[in-house]
């Protein structure tokens, strides 16, 4: 950076202070303040970016690293952090050009590697991303992060092996690593490993109660186990949580194969309570509301049953032998 153009190491030391201290508003006075008297700076720029994508301004943080990057072209960190602001815009072309330069111009920047590969996996370059967390994990041999993203790229690429041991590395390093415990979870059923992948997602659930896809993926193995009840325990609690996020389409798909589930073990007021559920995301979605007229026949309410099956099916029939029908057209 040019000399004159950015504060004083104190001041420097002030502002990193505050923005650290999570104070983003604040820290948004004083990155302001200061490019008043250093108009140029690069560094103050990169903060400002940094403090609006703590606050969700996407679009600000993007102006404020392209400012740092105006001044200082040659500036790793702020090419990085334009990347994550631009990945998380859905511009990832740009992003991924961001991360290539970052990686260029501080061939020791392990961050900014990782994220390279991040980038490279969502483009199915999974090679590529093995070769960029590599060396991440040599920069910073201590890192999880890294160890685990190396694990997802070397699983991606069919390295099975390498990738169950960078897991471990990453569970090594951060005994607590729940993500870890969990996508080792299921990589150790892909082995057909299923009593090592069963004590994983116990251990995922264990540290993060409410991690939903570690009861989904302990869920899915119990039934692949015959363990029903326990299954469909697992699959309710994370149906609950999912209900509580922004994932409606994943909560849909777990109501329905809960009420698929306990309407197969004939608990028909159970199934009718999970497709009730699942209509509250989507009221009208047609197969769901075939599968809670079933359920609710079952429970001896047949004139009920029968005219949500209508509503969804068209005609039906119902024989007390051969269960319930479809009634079509005669043909003309």
């Amino acid at each position: 950076m040019t000399t004159g153009t950015e504060p004083d190491d104190a001041t420097i030391d002030r502002l990193i202070t505050l923005f650290e201290s999570g104070d983003l508003h604040l820290t948004e006075k004083m990155c302001r303040d200061l490019l008043i008297s250093f108009p140029n700076s690069a560094f103050v720029f990169n903060i400002l970016g940094a403090v609006y994508s703590g606050m969700g301004q996407l679009n600000a943080a993007v102006d404020s690293y392209r400012a740092a990057l105006e001044s200082s072209p040659q500036y790793a960190d702020a090419h990085n952090n334009l990347g994550l602001a631009l990945k998380s815009l859905g511009r990832g072309d740009q992003a991924l050009d961001h991360f290539y330069k970052a990686v260029r111009l501080d061939t020791s920047y392990g961050e900014a590697r990782s994220n390279l590969a991040v980038m490279l996996q969502e483009k199915g370059r999974h090679m590529e991303a093995c070769e960029q967390l590599t060396k991440a994990t040599i920069l910073e041999p201590r890192n999880a992060l890294f160890r685990f993203n190396l694990g997802t790229a070397q699983w991606a690429s069919g390295l099975t092996h390498k990738a169950l041991s960078s897991y471990e590395r990453a569970i090594e390093l951060y005994e607590n690593y729940a993500r870890a415990h969990n996508s080792r979870g299921s990589l150790l059923q892909e082995l057909g490993r299923s009593q090592e992948a069963m004590a994983a997602f116990d251990e995922a659930i264990r540290i993060n109660p409410d991690y939903v896809n570690a009861h989904v993926n302990r869920g899915t193995l119990c039934l692949k186990l015959g363990l029903d009840e326990q299954a469909m325990s697992d699959f309710a609690t994370a149906a609950t949580l999912q209900g509580n996020g922004e994932d409606s389409e994943q909560a849909f798909a777990l109501h329905l194969q809960l009420g698929d589930m306990l309407r197969e073990l004939c608990r028909y007021p159970e199934a009718i309570r999970a497709y009730d559920s699942a209509l509250e995301i989507e009221p009208d979605h047609l197969d769901l509301l075939a599968r809670k007229g079933k359920a609710v026949v079952g429970t001896g309410r047949l004139a009920e049953g029968l005219h949500l099956l209508h509503r969804a099916q068209g005609l039906v029939a119902f024989d007390s032998q051969e269960g319930i029908t479809l009634l079509y057209d005669e043909a003309p």
